[in-house]
């Protein structure tokens, strides 16, 4: 498995895809920014449902090798549900070792392109507000925490960030999916 937070460790990253830096989001902005993300997603789910076909085109594969947005929606979803109990967990113990989760092969076998958009939208929102909910209270110091995945450190701020990439960024891949199927 790749380490997913080597481009968060030189403390400055923008992605070249969603253009999203991440480490720019002052902290205290992290929760807000997942609830917006959480918005974000329904919205654009919503206007997709709005439209015919609109549910087939978000379950749809639009090649070999890349995902459907129900599939980035579900990856999302489990990214913020993964997240939230890693960062429980590193609040929680000192440098525990926290599950190295293959979320990518937990897509390609979970059959989230046959999930009800509108309930798909309610879990990746209820699991964004849960995250919101864990952060807000958080301090400096519990935000560098650490703890290991796959026997790596990483604290709770690179976690929290990488999730927030997640977020936005698939938003991005789900919306070039969609748009070019509904014109």
């Amino acid at each position: 498995m790749t380490d997913p937070t080597r481009h968060l460790r030189s403390r400055r990253f923008v992605c070249a895809q969603c253009r999203l830096d991440p480490m720019a989001i002052p902290a205290r902005d992290l929760p807000a920014a997942f609830v917006d993300s959480a918005r974000r997603w329904r919205g654009f789910v919503e206007t997709v449902l709005d439209h015919p076909g609109g549910a087939d085109a978000l379950a749809t594969r639009p090649g070999s090798g890349t995902w459907s947005a129900s599939e980035y929606a579900g990856h999302v979803r489990d990214v913020l549900t993964t997240t939230t109990r890693q960062v429980e967990r590193i609040l929680l113990a000192t440098d525990p070792e926290c599950d190295a989760v293959d979320l990518w092969a937990v897509v390609e076998s979970g059959h989230y392109d046959a999930l009800c958009a509108r309930a798909l939208m309610d879990d990746l929102s209820a699991a964004a507000f849960d995250l919101a909910d864990l952060l807000g209270p958080i301090d400096a110091p519990q935000l560098a925490r650490t703890g290991r995945v796959a026997g790596a450190p990483v604290s709770v701020e690179t976690q929290v960030r990488l999730a927030l990439h997640e977020c936005r960024h698939h938003l991005d891949d789900a919306r070039r999916i969609v748009e070019p199927a509904r014109v």
